[in-house]
């Protein structure tokens, strides 16, 4: 009988170690993803307080609204270009670089 309660008791004692040993682990993986969220929240903070800034506010309503600084050109891209220079867009031909479709200007390739 004293043999059988100190295997139990030693059973007892493997199973708690295991347990202590995995808890480790877990907080080191929690560890690691709070690290991450601190980073995370870091950039949103840095995010925004540019977004604050008179200078940002003043590029997002000029975006949505469509104002222009006095002496500003404006330049309408047509949505189809805007879409191929993107890659969204797939056409028959294939988008060359710059310095391709000047040689094929010049040089009938």
């Amino acid at each position: 009988m004293f043999l059988g309660l100190a295997l139990l008791f030693i059973w007892s004692l493997v199973l708690n170690l295991v347990d202590l040993l995995g808890a480790g682990d877990r907080l080191s993986e929690v560890e690691e993803e709070v690290a991450m969220l601190e980073e995370e929240n870091q950039k949103l903070e840095e995010s925004l307080a540019w977004l604050s800034t008179r200078e940002a506010v003043e590029k997002n309503i000029r975006d949505k609204l469509g104002l222009v600084k006095p002496g500003e050109i404006v330049v309408l891209v047509p949505e189809e270009l805007k879409q191929q220079q993107e890659g969204e867009v797939e056409t028959g031909e294939e988008i060359l670089e710059v310095w391709r479709k000047w040689l094929e200007v010049f040089f009938d390739f």
